[in-house]
């Protein structure tokens, strides 16, 4: 399961911003049954736990540790088949904010087998802009237009789980569905500036 998990965050990575050099988070303890199982939280660590999920630089320029977190779609999720055959799979990500808002965006990769048998993205469509806000619910989290989640270990790696309204109006296939949402690491700021150029100015 552990080659599996990697597999697939290498693949999402990959396709989530294909102009990103990415890095890994440190890996959760593995489900002892299924692909995600929920982790217990305390109300009183609730804003802790979440926290970490927010949009965010972590590491320093100083050793090139650098790096900018954000939520991503875990699971490769199938919405449709392309005349050829081809799969289209969900894609998202999401920013959190101290303020209480979030930004984000969905889109629809159509994938194809490349070498080494990774999921390579030939086209992007259906671009739209995700946006609203989020709070701590108690031990959960809401997120408008999701819902709210669960702080998960989902396929090895620390997330969100949620399961969207059947009415969603992210994508109606993607109704009643469970998703897992976890952090990756970037060597790109959301708005597109490198750690180089960040750390450049810094200096």
């Amino acid at each position: 399961m552990k080659t599996w998990a990697l597999w697939a965050m290498a693949a999402i990575l990959a396709v989530a911003c294909g102009k990103q050099e990415t890095q890994a988070p440190t890996p959760a303890p593995e489900c002892k049954t299924g692909i995600s199982c929920k982790t217990g939280v305390d109300e009183k660590q609730a804003g802790a736990i979440y926290a970490k999920y927010k949009y965010q630089e972590v590491g320093q320029c100083s050793d090139g540790s650098l790096r900018h977190t954000w939520l991503v779609l875990a699971d490769r999720i199938v919405v449709a088949k392309t005349t050829d055959g081809k799969d289209i799979v969900a894609d998202m990500q999401v920013f959190l904010y101290d303020d209480g808002s979030y930004t984000g965006t969905y889109q629809e990769l159509t994938q194809e087998r490349g070498d080494m048998g990774f999921w390579k993205t030939v086209s992007t469509a259906n671009q739209k802009a995700l946006a609203g806000t989020w709070a701590i619910q108690q031990s959960q989290i809401m997120i408008e237009q999701f819902g709210l989640g669960d702080n998960v270990n989902a396929r090895g790696w620390p997330g969100i789980q949620f399961t969207l309204a059947k009415d969603n109006s992210i994508n109606p296939v993607l109704g009643e569905k469970q998703i897992n949402l976890i952090t990756t690491r970037s060597k790109t700021s959301k708005d597109g500036k490198s750690v180089d150029a960040i750390c450049a100015e810094r200096k």
